[in-house]
Parts: structure tokens; C-alpha cells; sequence
């Protein structure tokens, strides 16, 4: 009866030895990770514009993509643009860390784009967007005058509509056409191609 005793002590024992070992391994293995030297790709946001530099925006719009580091939960991410929450604009690219996605409805001018985390003690970034007006000028200076639009034909023959004001700014228009094998421009009905491109 002793013996059997003295066995179960010791299997006890066994587990508590085990016990201590592991604590002292995941101990060791946090002491590693808070003194170890990480690329900043692994601890700081990266924030890049896809659509043009930063400095260069246009048309109060910008395609942004944001590294999100990868000790950060995608989930805690926040975006911002001077204080608006913009986050629901952006998307995850696959099975990447980064998000991507379009900012809209910037200001002229300076427009500051945050990035956070919902958690304390992890990382921030922020980037300048400066917008410009969708007709220049953005890096070449002032616009020459005397500065004419393009009169009704012209515009006609571009398939453009009509100046909608003084800097001869115009709907968008979108449209599809292919060379033939004759050498002239035909139209082009993505829906209903030509059964023949001659």
C-alpha cells in the first residue's frame, strides 16, 4: 500500500515538473521577443498611394493601400481621413496583410489620412494627401491665358458634350472602338461585337 502510494506522489510530481518546465519555456520565449530587433515592416504601418504620389491627387479622390504590420490584428485596423472614418472603404487583398481601397470626397488642399489600431500600445501612421482641382494646375504653375475651349464641333467629333465651365471641363465619356483592316475607327459594342472586324 506504501509503494502504490509513494507511486501516485511521484506521478504528481512528474506532472508539476512539467508544469514548471513549460512555464519557464514560454517565459524565455516572451524575454526573446521583447529584446529581439524586428524589420519596421513588422511593426509600423506602411501606407502607400496607388493613383498618383501623395502630393500629386487629383479629382478629390486617391487609391491608398495600407501595410498592416504583423503583430496587428487586421480587425483593430482604423482608417481615418481628418477624423472620418474611412475603413469601410478598404478591403483585404487576399490572403495579404495589406488593405486596399479608394478614398473619396477630399478636400482641395491638405487631407491627413491616419491609420490606428484599436488596442493600446500599437502602432500609428499617417500620411498628407494633397488635392488638387481634376483641371490643374498640379506641378507645372499657373495655366496660360488666353485659354480657349474647344468649340462645339471639335468636341462633337471627340464625342465630348458641351463646356460646363470656365475651364472647359466636360461630362466623361466612355467609349469602345477598333481599327478595321481597312485602316478607319469603327465603334465597338463590347455587348454585340461585329461578326466580322473588316
Amino acid at each position: 500500500m506504501r509503494a502504490s502510494a509513494h507511486r501516485r506522489f511521484g506521478t504528481v510530481s512528474g506532472h508539476r515538473s512539467r508544469g514548471r518546465i513549460g512555464m519557464l519555456t514560454l517565459v524565455a520565449a516572451a524575454a526573446l521577443l521583447v529584446g529581439a530587433s524586428f524589420p519596421e515592416s513588422c511593426t509600423q504601418y506602411q501606407i502607400e498611394v496607388l493613383s498618383s504620389p501623395p502630393e500629386y491627387v487629383s479629382g478629390n479622390d486617391a487609391r491608398v493601400a495600407v501595410k498592416v504590420p504583423i503583430f496587428t490584428p487586421i480587425r483593430r485596423v482604423v482608417i481615418t481621413v481628418d477624423g472620418r472614418d474611412v475603413t469601410d472603404s478598404f478591403e483585404r487583398v487576399g490572403h495579404t496583410r495589406t488593405l486596399e481601397g479608394a478614398v473619396t470626397d477630399l478636400a482641395l488642399g491638405d487631407n491627413l489620412l491616419e491609420v490606428e489600431t484599436r488596442w493600446r500600445f500599437h502602432p500609428s501612421a499617417e500620411l498628407v494627401l494633397t488635392n488638387h482641382p481634376v483641371s490643374g494646375p498640379i506641378f507645372s504653375g499657373p495655366q496660360q491665358e488666353v485659354f480657349l475651349c474647344a468649340d462645339a464641333g471639335d468636341r462633337a467629333n471627340a464625342e465630348l458634350g458641351p463646356a460646363l465651365d470656365e475651364d472647359c471641363a466636360v461630362e466623361t465619356v466612355v467609349s469602345f472602338k477598333y481599327r478595321t483592316t481597312g485602316g478607319s475607327w469603327a465603334d465597338y459594342d463590347p455587348d454585340a461585337p461585329p461578326n466580322s472586324w473588316i
